[in-house]
């Protein structure tokens, strides 16, 4: 496999495939965290840290590790890309102003691309520079 291939979409492609299954999975979660009863509302006032914010560390985790253990830039992109468009579909980061369907997705869309680069990037550079410190070859 070409070094680009490896590093776009990873070495191994079960690996590859279970991290999208992570992401899909995240996508449910998110959709009915943030619609279920209003529960994320309700997490957020009674848990000591910022929901949001978890999750976003937790996303870098988990592109961290998929990088480490398999390189795959649009892999990360895409993982992370389908978490925060599970979440901001629903209008959660929109403001207050109420949206319609067509602009939630919209957003969601726009939103996930750039956490997706973002995130999914900064992820990859850690989790990838990482495994190449350690074993160089």
């Amino acid at each position: 496999m070409s070094l680009a291939r490896t590093l776009l979409f990873g070495r191994d492609r079960e690996r590859s495939l279970r991290a999208v299954a992570v992401g899909l999975a995240g996508l449910v979660v998110m959709v009915f965290f943030w619609n279920a009863g209003r529960l994320a509302e309700d997490a957020s006032d009674l848990l000591p840290v910022d929901v949001v914010g978890t999750i976003a560390v937790l996303l870098l985790a988990v592109a961290c590790v998929h990088a480490y253990t398999n390189d795959g830039l649009v892999v990360n992109w895409g993982v992370v890309a389908l978490v925060v468009f599970g979440g901001t579909v629903n209008g959660v980061g929109a403001g207050l102003q109420p949206l319609s369907s067509v602009e939630r997705t919209a957003f969601g869309l726009v939103a996930a691309l750039a956490a997706g680069v973002a995130v999914g990037t900064v992820g990859f550079v850690l989790g990838a520079g990482a495994r190449r410190l350690v074993d160089p070859w």
